[in-house]
């Protein structure tokens, strides 16, 4: 796998979509316009640092573990199919809204919305992958994109409509869906080879 598709595959998941950009705008607003950059640019930054930590946690944790190969592709195949099913059908997935109480230190932004399970869970596969050595600088180049792409969002929130972020959330969670099925593939082709 090449640098520009992992990263291309990290900034996809890493993106925040659904309910959970329009939280980050709800959360950014309750910010006097002073604080906004700095509480940003802290949240981004403790999620790089998680990111980055988790790389080298996964793999200790694997080895410490005696986990293969094959089980973290099948793991992770399950828990993005189950992820991807909740951005393709938001409204029967829909979750409470207590992520707008007032923000907090590293919850909810860093972790779950941006660092979440979904995001951990492919940075482990990919780790003990292929191409390990391309992991930190494509979470780096993920992390660029996304830090970029909210920047955007939040400057053109007034264009940014429900239904579109909708529309947006369940194309994302297709392409999850395939990147799912393929991690679940290659860990029984793994499995069996």
């Amino acid at each position: 796998m090449s640098l520009f598709s992992l990263s291309l595959t990290f900034a996809l998941i890493l993106h925040p979509t659904g309910h959970q950009l329009l939280t980050l705008n709800k959360i950014f607003e309750s910010y006097l316009k002073s604080k906004r950059l700095r509480y940003f640019a802290q949240e981004m930054a403790l999620t790089l640092i998680m990111l980055i930590i988790f790389h080298y946690i996964g793999v200790l944790l694997q080895n410490s573990l005696h986990i293969g190969l094959p089980t973290i592709r099948i793991a992770a195949g399950v828990i993005l199919f189950v992820i991807s099913l909740k951005m393709i059908f938001p409204d029967t997935f829909r979750r409470t809204a207590h992520e707008l109480e007032a923000p907090h230190f590293l919850v909810p932004v860093a972790s779950p919305i941006l660092a979440g399970p979904m995001i951990l869970t492919t940075i482990m596969v990919y780790s003990s992958g292929e191409a390990p050595i391309l992991v930190i600088p494509a979470i780096l180049v993920a992390w660029t994109i996304v830090s970029l792409s909210l920047v955007l969002c939040w400057k053109n929130r007034s264009l940014i409509h429900p239904k579109l972020v909708t529309a947006y959330e369940q194309l994302i969670g297709l392409v999850i869906m395939m990147l799912s099925v393929e991690m679940f593939l290659k860990g029984i082709r793994l499995l069996w080879n």
